[in-house]
């Protein structure tokens, strides 16, 4: 029961933090202020009381400090148009994925890997691909895409890890997908793509235990 007391404090102090907000404006305008505290404070309990649960708070706090939603919602919606905001949620997904290298690399926490790099690689490839659609040079962050989607590829393969492999795979796809349409390429043998990428699709659920080696 501790873990989830622990999670009920941390939705209560949420609520009490915005109700003082919305009633008493203890933070004027400085509403950074108001999630950059919760973002430090479930730092601290998630390593304090190994808590993965609240370090995603942490991590949604922190992201939202800095004006971003670590969702597919905001490249849907078009709300990752500027390129400053672009940049700082890749300058954000780098930190996210570095800490979790170091940490691990380190023995800290190992089992928080993983909710540093479903953070972390989604806001990376959700900005990058923001990238491709609304800034100059696409194909530069396609590129990347690409690459990151490597490095996940391998991650996944050596962790034997289906859920990030199939993010590669999505991520990927869109990426690909984009280009063909981007670049004319799909009034040519568009149907072919969406034919020979569905048999892929297939293909890949099919074989993917022996893409990660399990048995």
């Amino acid at each position: 029961w501790d873990d989830y007391v622990l999670l009920l404090g941390c939705l209560l102090f949420l609520a009490l933090e915005g109700y003082l907000q919305f009633q008493y404006s203890i933070f004027g305008t400085r509403y950074g202020l108001a999630t950059l505290i919760p973002a430090v404070v479930f730092f601290i309990l998630a390593y304090v009381f190994d808590h993965a649960g609240v370090l995603s708070l942490a991590i949604t706090a922190l992201a939202s400090f800095v004006g971003i939603s670590a969702s597919p919602g905001m490249l849907l919606n078009n709300q990752l148009s500027e390129a400053s905001l672009i940049f700082t949620g890749i300058s954000l997904a780098i930190l996210l994925i570095g800490a979790a290298f170091s940490f691990k690399f380190k023995l800290i926490k190992k089992h928080f890997t993983f909710t540093y790099y479903n953070f972390g690689f989604n806001l990376l490839f959700i900005c990058l691909l923001a990238g491709c659609f609304t800034l100059d040079f696409p194909y530069l962050y396609l590129i990347l895409v690409l690459v990151a989607a490597f490095l996940l590829a391998r991650y996944a393969i050596m962790e034997k890890s289906f859920f990030f492999l199939l993010m590669t795979v999505v991520y990927a796809y869109i990426g690909i997908t984009w280009a063909v349409f981007n670049s004319g390429a799909f009034e040519i043998f568009g149907l072919y793509y969406f034919v020979l990428s569905c048999a892929g699709v297939i293909v890949f659920f099919i074989n993917y235990k022996k893409i990660l080696k399990l048995k």
